[in-house]
């Protein structure tokens, strides 16, 4: 089945499904997700009729394929008129995880295409994808020709004609995270905060173990230094709070660095920062060690 995100522009709808059906795939439902403006003249609305007009008694053409509208909902069950604020993201993000979820345990092959509609829209579907999808789902972005795409403008031509560049799908790389790692399915139950959480507290014990080895070859000065670092605090903050001056926290983060490159066996080139510690000592929680 063919999941699109749709804006003010029906024909990335038919363009994606024309392309796919062309290619042999059997896709017998089209699920529409879009915000919902309360503005009944709203191009969005416009588009969302153009499509569903083009399927009549469960057919799209000449092949049987059903088209569903998937309105976005807020946390309080409202449609979301837009997404403008922390809310409606969260919203956002439940009801394509509700969906997606729903599609995979009925055990269906989805085709996911991204490029109609709000930008944000779409990371969002990216990242529910990447909880949802199995080895046979596909994320696909449409490519339009200009010509194509000045003469179909806002749905004047819903079908691509042979007299100009044809549209088509290019897929996107994506990896089928809880097919590829089973320890990501306990999140196919989560919250959007219960998936902010993991991200930010979720630290392997191997990871662990390597902040264990830098702490443990540090001087109580360099520890101080890594902890201040790890807790927020840039380089120019640290010196300060630590009433040292910058040259000698350069020096310790140097040390700290050289620690971390052997401990985590990163080439003489990669790249290492403040962020970088943070990144790690911060979840592994150096600001709170004695």
């Amino acid at each position: 089945m063919l999941i699109a995100t749709l804006g003010g522009k029906a024909q990335v709808v038919t363009f994606a499904l024309d392309w796919l059906l062309a290619a042999g795939h059997e896709i017998r439902d089209v699920y529409l997700v879009h915000h919902a403006p309360d503005n009944a003249d709203h191009r969005l609305r416009r588009a969302l009729t153009l499509v569903e007009a083009q399927f009549t008694q469960g057919r799209y053409g000449d092949q049987p394929c059903q088209c569903h509208a998937v309105p976005l909902h807020g946390p309080d069950g409202r449609p979301l008129l837009d997404l403008d604020q922390p809310d409606a993201v969260d919203g956002a993000w439940r009801t394509l995880h509700q969906l997606l979820g729903r599609l995979k345990r009925e055990g269906r092959e989805l085709h996911l295409c991204v490029t109609g509609g709000r930008r944000l829209m779409a990371l969002l579907a990216i990242s529910v994808a990447a909880l949802h999808f199995t080895h046979g789902d596909r994320l696909w972005h449409l490519y339009t020709p200009t010509a194509l795409r000045q003469a179909a403008g806002e749905g004047h031509i819903l079908h691509a004609p042979p007299t100009l560049p044809a549209p088509h799908l290019l897929e996107v790389p994506i990896m089928p995270g809880s097919d590829a790692f089973p320890a990501l399915r306990q999140l196919l139950a989560a919250s959007p905060d219960a998936v902010r959480a993991l991200r930010e507290t979720r630290l392997s014990d191997e990871e662990a173990q390597r902040c264990d080895r830098v702490w443990a070859a540090l001087t109580p000065r360099q520890r101080e230094v890594l902890r201040a670092v790890a807790g927020g605090q840039r380089p120019s903050d640290v010196a300060a709070a630590l009433h040292i001056t910058a040259g000698t926290v350069s020096s310790h983060l140097k040390t700290i660095y050289a620690h971390c490159r052997r401990t985590w066996q990163l080439s003489d080139d990669y790249p290492l920062d403040y962020h970088w510690l943070r990144q790690r000592f911060g979840r592994w929680g150096a600001d709170a060690r004695v």
